[in-house]
């Protein structure tokens, strides 16, 4: 028998919490084991309590409980990872709902490699499906590509021979997303895209998609998540192949053009996307954002 092990950090995640932990926990998955691990971060609501009183529910310690005490979101991600058990290791929002029947195509890819003396690095990929009181923002499939999946967050589950090179993920990073695909690309694991969604992502005021940020704010927030690459490439420099060298490079070559707020050098950068230019030129340029955040339901997922 497998275990997937799902970590949760949540921070006043009272009205969502145990929607979340029940499309996990409230479903058979044959010999397949679940667990999950939440960690909160000091909430200020009753989400702490919300989930005490759930492990009541399910006493076979499918359901664990710490307290981060402030720490942040990775710090949060780091203790639920220490405290786990799983051979596979999903990542989930205290708010964002599972979609429990993808799990099995999820995890079949990775099975053989617990069992494989000399195991490849391997992940799989599955499709993200926005929900959302706001029209413009519910039902966004991300990626809409046809056998495509997404790098983001709770798309990816990982073998925890992978995660154990993956963590800590580092502190001073607002959360997870960007480390992670960093290290699929940088290492260039091997993505297995599974075409179906797996999560069902909710936007509402203040999580990172839901684009009611003014540009200031969004800027501000990108900049945070343009440190990983350099703190990426100081901590596996030795480790990184010359493809991971010259990959972690362009990354920060990006996040050096966001910073400094300049377009033209953004452009000259060889070996990137149009696509990836555009993503970064609307941190630069304030019209440019606004113009995305205008058409999001129309642009996200392409």
């Amino acid at each position: 028998m497998f275990t997937v092990s799902f970590l949760v950090p949540v921070f006043n995640e009272e009205d969502y919490i145990a929607g979340a932990i029940k499309s996990i926990l409230d479903y058979d998955y044959g010999l397949t084991k679940v667990e999950v691990v939440v960690v909160d971060d000091n909430s200020s609501d009753n989400t702490h309590d919300s989930v005490d009183r759930l492990r009541f529910e399910y006493q076979d310690n499918s359901l664990k409980l710490y307290r981060n005490d402030g720490k942040g979101k990775n710090a949060a991600f780091n203790l639920a990872f220490e405290n786990s058990s799983g051979e596979f290791i999903c990542f989930m929002g205290g708010d964002d709902l599972l979609v429990p029947e993808s799990l099995d195509a999820r995890i079949s890819p990775l099975r053989e490699i617990v069992y494989d003396a000399t195991p490849s690095l391997c992940v799989t990929l599955c499709k993200i499906k926005t929900f959302s009181s706001e029209r413009k923002k519910d039902g966004i499939l991300i990626p809409r590509k046809k056998g495509v999946g997404s790098q983001s967050g709770g798309a990816v589950t990982l073998p925890r021979l992978l995660a154990n090179k993956v963590f800590p993920l580092p502190l001073s990073l607002p959360n997870e997303d960007t480390w992670v695909s960093l290290f699929l690309d940088a290492f260039d694991v091997k993505k297995v895209h599974v075409d179906a969604v797996g999560l069902n992502y909710r936007i509402h005021s203040g999580n990172s998609h839901s684009r009611d940020f003014s540009f200031p704010v969004a800027r501000s927030m990108i900049l945070d998540r343009q440190k990983a690459p350099f703190l990426f490439y100081c901590r596996y420099d030795s480790l990184l192949p010359e493809s991971g060298r010259r990959f972690l490079v362009k990354r920060i070559l990006i996040a050096a053009c966001i910073h400094l707020g300049v377009v033209f050098p953004l452009l000259l950068i060889r070996g990137v996307s149009v696509r990836e230019k555009l993503g970064a030129i609307q941190y630069i340029v304030r019209p440019v954002y606004f113009i995305k955040k205008r058409f999001y339901k129309l642009i996200a997922g392409r």
